[in-house]
């Protein structure tokens, strides 16, 4: 009968008022506890307990979308079987095989929890935004004078507001932009596959104003595509295809899929730069968020890469982890080490807890000098909860699979919150993550925990599919190791014990050069400014990626990542560390990390009755020597082939020595059958650098005219 009861209890537990918690997102489940989850109450104590006055700290602020008792419909991430769960949301859009996004009610979501077509449901999280010598730090501006500006390359490009319309953005008016959609606009018709917003196309994009309050879009993009003559683009032969987006994963999501799908519709290689995080959710790389990174952007896919800051929050305490030393439930506050505690100054907090089912919890909470205790709450037989008092709310959401919880923290005036925990499992240490509005602070009791300024690295920055970016400050010395004023402090990073070692590079991100948007959203006229953040620095290194691909459009993700990290000028440690990455972004250096090798250059033959002509298909390569060692004869070499004007009739083995630009060499063998007789003609054949035939009739003065797509070409030839 007792295995009946524990059984009976473990239903109801993991399915309450007829919900599947292992299939929601803890943040929806402490939204929704009043609906879910049991009620407790806090009892005053007679305890004196005191609070100093505190430094202040910065504090991770912004508005979230979600509120308690919402009867609106939830941006949500599904997993599961796309084609059933489209029949139960709106605004649907297909991200891979397994995941999709919409909006869905909360009644809804309850209905189908239990399904078997419902793998997971993951809450919309809110997303936040987070140049001069910096091109030449990095060796940008020396790739550019190389002719590595992006042409061939599409960029990618998403984030709230930015302005396609400003004369930086065009030329012999043309627009840079191939194609926009604008998810809040609703003008026009929305993008194939897409329901909501408008897609615009380049010639539209010439008149098309989208509001940039903030001016950040507008400032990043003038890094990648300004045509002032103040200040060019860096890959300003680059076409973007951009998204003007929403601030939440849901919506990002959407425009990350409508990039990739209409890239690969051109079939050209892409970046994608994506200058936007989020702090929420695991903070282990497993987000159903991430996990769509990995599915659009696979480590083996060829022809793209994306890059992603590290995030702005390196001089918060925004993560702490606890140690239980617990022997009994029953010990006092001021008796124990596993304590945490928090303050805000605003309404409300969120936080994130990285914990297991065998955790017990209890609360306090500090409000005009009284101290208030609840009881111990078992995770077990109550994963979801909440406290509802006069001046404040306390909703937790446990989800047993994901070893996640959320809780959220309402009030109306200052009031401080702690922590207690008790589990059976006194190795591994409880994680916090504040994920919105508040801020860890250590009382003057040695017992007490405090926050720590590690561990804050931004989502998706974390996912082995992207390359992140930190920043420093790009007026350093190029030629001094790491110093205290160099790396910008504001740049996220993981802690050293972490599973996750990122940023994978440092680039710059402080006195960047770029345009300038007003307040009010309308940009000044040629107008320039200095800024800062990991924004910038990522779209150096996206830059770089661009440059990369151009150089070698056949490189796989990981290929991208790897040449980046190879290429990193080194600092500190010299290897990889939680402070420095890899190093300083040195694309030069990458690019000449890629030496030549004998799988990545194609060749075409070419025979006549008088002469064999072997051409490299790859202009970045070219021919500096060729020996028919059948003949011993060495032939005649121009950039991109070579041409023996006296095979042997037979077989000729040729030995080319094949170059790079940058200096990199590789000896290739090639075997060319010949049977056709020599003309004693052949001799006064002439043939143009593209490897043509060139009447001499033609020739005047050793130049040779030729009329491409209507223009007229003058190209040198040697005879």
């Amino acid at each position: 009968m007792r295995k009946i009861l524990i059984l009976l209890t473990f239903i109801i537990f993991w399915k309450i008022w007829g919900i599947n918690l292992n299939k929601i997102d803890p943040t929806i489940l402490s939204y929704f506890s009043e609906d879910l989850g049991e009620t407790f109450s806090f009892k005053k104590s007679f305890l004196k307990f005191s609070v100093e006055p505190l430094e202040k700290d910065t504090i991770l602020s912004y508005d979230f979308y979600l509120k308690r008792k919402s009867k609106e419909i939830l941006p949500v991430i599904l997993k599961g079987d796309v084609e059933r769960l489209k029949n139960f949301i709106n605004q649907n859009v297909k991200i891979t095989d397994s995941i999709v996004t919409g909006y869905i009610d909360f009644s809804t979501l309850k209905e189908i929890s239990d399904s078997n077509f419902l793998i997971f449901c993951e809450i919309s999280k809110p997303v936040f935004q987070s140049s001069d010598s910096a091109a030449y730090l990095t060796r940008i501006s020396q790739m550019v004078g190389m002719g590595y500006d992006g042409e061939g390359v599409n960029i990618g490009f998403i984030d709230d507001g930015f302005s396609p319309s400003i004369p930086i953005f065009k030329k012999d008016n043309i627009s840079k932009f191939k194609l926009i959609w604008n998810q809040k606009s609703f003008s026009s018709f929305p993008p194939q596959n897409f329901g909501y917003g408008e897609e615009i196309d380049s010639f539209k994009a010439l008149n098309y104003d989208i509001e940039d309050v903030k001016g950040h879009g507008t400032s990043l993009l003038s890094i990648l595509s300004s045509e002032s003559y103040f200040f060019e683009g860096l890959i300003k032969r680059s076409k973007i295809v951009a998204v003007n987006t929403f601030l939440n994963t849901k919506n990002l999501l959407d425009g990350i899929k409508y990039i990739v799908d209409r890239c690969e519709y051109f079939q050209k290689p892409f970046v994608l730069f994506m200058p936007l995080n989020y702090f929420w959710g695991s903070h282990s790389g497993e987000d159903l968020f991430e996990e769509a990174i990995k599915e659009l952007f696979p480590l083996t896919s060829l022809k793209r890469g994306i890059s992603v800051p590290a995030g702005n929050l390196g001089n918060m305490k925004l993560y702490s982890k606890v140690y239980d030393n617990f022997q009994i439930k029953g010990e006092d506050l001021f008796s124990n080490s596993s304590v945490l505690f928090l303050t805000d100054s605003s309404k409300s907090f969120d936080l994130d807890i990285l914990c297991n089912d065998f955790l017990s919890l209890r609360f306090f909470v500090l409000s005009d000098g009284d101290l208030f205790l609840s009881e111990w709450i078992d995770l077990k037989e109550n994963p979801v909860f909440y406290f509802s008092e006069p001046d404040f709310f306390l909703g937790f959401g446990y989800n047993k699979d994901k070893n996640c919880s959320h809780l959220i923290f309402e009030h109306q005036k200052k009031n401080y919150l702690g922590i207690q925990i008790f589990t059976t499992d006194k190795e591994n240490p409880v994680e916090f993550f504040i994920a919105r509005g508040g801020t860890f602070v250590k009382p003057s009791y040695e017992n007490f925990y405090d926050g720590e300024r590690k561990k804050n690295l931004c989502s998706p920055a974390s996912v082995e599919n992207v390359i992140s970016s930190g920043s420093y400050i790009s007026r350093r010395n190029t030629y001094l190791f790491v110093t205290d004023d160099t790396l910008f402090t504001i740049s996220s990073f993981n802690s050293k014990d972490d599973d996750i070692l990122k940023p994978d590079i440092y680039s710059p991100g402080k006195y960047i050069l770029s345009y300038r948007v007003g307040s009010d959203g309308i940009s000044y006229k040629d107008s320039f400014g200095f800024f800062l953040g990991t924004s910038y620095s990522s779209i150096f290194t996206g830059v770089a990626l661009v440059q990369l691909l151009q150089a070698d459009s056949n490189l796989s993700v990981k290929q991208l990542y790897e040449l980046i990290k190879k290429g990193a000028d080194i600092v500190s440690t010299g290897y990889f560390d939680q402070i420095t990455g890899y190093g300083f972004l040195n694309v030069f250096r990458s690019l000449k990390s890629q030496s030549v090798r004998k799988d990545e250059i194609f060749l075409r033959i070419e025979k006549d009755k008088s002469y064999v002509k072997i051409f490299l298909k790859d202009s970045k390569y070219s021919i500096v020597e060729c020996i028919n060692i059948t003949t011993s004869n060495h032939i005649e070499v121009f950039k991109n082939f070579a041409i023996d004007r006296k095979p042997k009739i037979g077989k000729n083995k040729y030995i080319l020595k094949i170059l790079n630009e940058l200096g990199e060499k590789e000896e290739i063998m090639v075997d060319v059958e010949f049977f056709k007789n020599i003309s004693p003609s052949n001799g006064g054949k002439v043939f143009d650098l593209s490897g043509r035939e060139v009447l001499k009739s033609k020739i005047k003065r050793g130049i040779y005219f030729e009329i491409l797509d209507g223009k007229k070409f003058k190209k040198l030839i040697k005879f």
